[in-house]
């Protein structure tokens, strides 16, 4: 079926098509049917995108999948591949049109109510970056991680936010206890304070973070 008029529509990777694969697959489906080009557009480095090749490259063609190595990813795609993104989907925006230092971190709050920037959003305080950078915000305790990583426990269904790093706990009143606030759950009564945003301080994250 093709399209009355034919987009090129860009998705990103990390913290996007990686939040909901099945839902994504549907719509990129359809997307295509109409006629529609459907790209893949992450920061990664190209080499490092064999996980995308394997999942959303069975849904696109998998030359279609592009990594910008932290280079703006609308000049990207243009200059390097001469394809000019019509619809962007991206849980970071500014990346589609300034890019990023993959070493820098964009600085947050805890509460996780201003902009993280891609190291927040992507990397685990506990799994470690997802870019492999050694200087990563979130593993070095600088900025808050705003979203559990693929390898997190499922914090929608526990009820955990995820700014606390919680670890098990032998005590008769809770079962989990942050790391960094202290802060635990209730035996019985639910997930407790750990449901609402670590109040930790950055310096209070950073000295405790190698105490555990």
């Amino acid at each position: 079926m093709e399209a009355k008029d034919s987009m090129v529509i860009c998705i990103d990777y990390d913290g996007t098509y990686t939040r909901d694969p099945e839902t994504w697959d549907m719509a990129l489906l359809i997307f295509q049917q109409h006629g529609h080009r459907v790209y893949c557009v992450s920061a990664r480095h190209q080499d490092e995108l064999v996980e995308a090749r394997t999942t959303i490259g069975y849904i696109i063609p998998p030359c279609n999948i592009v990594g910008t190595n932290g280079a703006a990813k609308r000049d990207y795609l243009f200059k390097e591949h001469g394809v000019y993104g019509d619809v962007w989907i991206d849980d970071n925006p500014d990346t589609v049109s300034t890019g990023y230092a993959l070493g820098e971190g964009w600085v947050t709050q805890f509460d996780g109510s201003k902009p993280a920037g891609p190291h927040a959003t992507h990397c685990c305080i506990t799994h470690g970056c997802k870019y492999g950078d050694e200087d990563c915000p979130v593993v070095n305790g600088k900025v808050a991680q705003v979203y559990p990583c693929e390898d997190c426990p499922d914090t929608m269904s526990t009820g955990v936010h995820p700014s606390h790093k919680t670890r098990g706990s032998d005590a008769s009143s809770f079962d989990e206890i942050c790391v960094f606030c202290g802060r635990t759950d209730t035996v019985p009564g639910g997930w407790g304070k750990l449901s609402e945003p670590c109040p930790a301080t950055l310096q209070e994250r950073r000295e405790r973070k190698f105490d555990h």
